[in-house]
């Protein structure tokens, strides 16, 4: 196994053109340690650890993920309202004609398909632009919903898969789904910053989740409790009922949901800084002890 020089994707012991950004691999190294840091991935710089400092607890990640996300809140909404505006219309046609009593099952239903076809494009837009915040570079709207449309396949598969893990292990008790919730939480960011396909994108996550599944817990139940009290905010203004309170609702909720992604990012990021400064790293060891060190044991032979 060795990474692309570029944009650090995992490949196969090979030479010659890299298969996901064309750059060219000479003959691997001794030393090289294919879970680097990337400078870039194969739509442009992503990670350098001197832009982006991740902060070590949970509740700070989740004041970080608030932060990062006020700071590219334009173009961040104007990405996620791309599917998040005709999803809410989606729902409101869906549920015009229905029964009262039917219309939250009716919308639960048309959200979920639609969510599941099409979110994962908003989501690799989300992620690059994350990425290039991080390497402190200008990101513009036409090129992140490139990166969305041309990550959409492999993303989707990606996490539909994941999604099925998650739900045979909440089917046995419940918490074994938790559990795989939580350690393939990093799912997308691999897919989409690596060019990982479906298996090797669980395994990645996994294994960069490693002792960080419970602090992930608790930034994104903070991260939702606050969300949450977003939603109560709007519910209380005096909105016409009908279409108007719908869209409105619908719209504010998917910017709210936004804060939830880049917690995912600095997670992912956090753990790819940590394989960085200490390339021989014992994974059975907690990882996060290497964020105190930029120095580890050395690569054997």
């Amino acid at each position: 196994m060795r990474s692309c020089t570029q944009c650090r994707a995992l490949l196969n012991d090979e030479e010659g053109p890299c298969r996901y950004c064309g750059a060219t691999l000479g003959p691997r190294t001794r030393d090289e340690n294919p879970y680097e840091a990337p400078a870039s991935s194969a739509f442009g710089p992503t990670l350098p650890s001197e832009v982006l400092v991740v902060e070590p607890t949970w509740t700070g990640k989740a004041g970080q993920a608030l932060v990062i996300t006020a700071r590219n809140l334009p173009l961040l909404t104007l990405v996620t309202w791309t599917i998040g505006l005709p999803l809410v219309l989606a729902v409101i046609l869906a549920t015009e004609s229905v029964a009262e009593e039917r219309r939250f099952e009716m919308a639960l239903q048309v959200q979920s398909l639609f969510q599941g076809i099409f979110g994962p494009i908003a989501t690799a837009a989300t992620i690059w632009v994350l990425a290039q915040s991080a390497a402190g570079r200008p990101a513009g709207y036409a090129e992140a919903m490139s990166v969305g449309l041309r990550c959409w396949g492999r993303l989707w598969s990606s996490l539909f898969l994941a999604g099925m893990v998650i739900l045979l292990g909440l089917l046995m008790l419940v918490v074994p789904g938790i559990i795989h919730a939580l350690r393939l939480a990093l799912v997308a960011p691999v897919v989409v910053l690596e060019g990982a396909g479906p298996t090797e994108a669980r395994a990645r996550s996994r294994r960069l989740m490693r002792r960080r599944e419970w602090a992930f817990l608790g930034t994104r139940a903070l991260l939702f409790l606050l969300a949450l009290s977003g939603q109560v905010l709007i519910a209380g203004l005096p909105l016409p009922e009908g279409p108007v309170r719908m869209l409105v609702g619908g719209l504010w909720a998917e910017v709210l949901a936004i804060p939830l992604i880049v917690s995912g990012f600095l997670y992912y990021q956090e753990a790819r800084e940590t394989e960085s400064a200490v390339p021989g790293l014992d994974w059975d060891d907690d990882p996060t002890a290497a964020m105190t060190t930029k120095s580890g044991p050395e690569v054997g032979p």
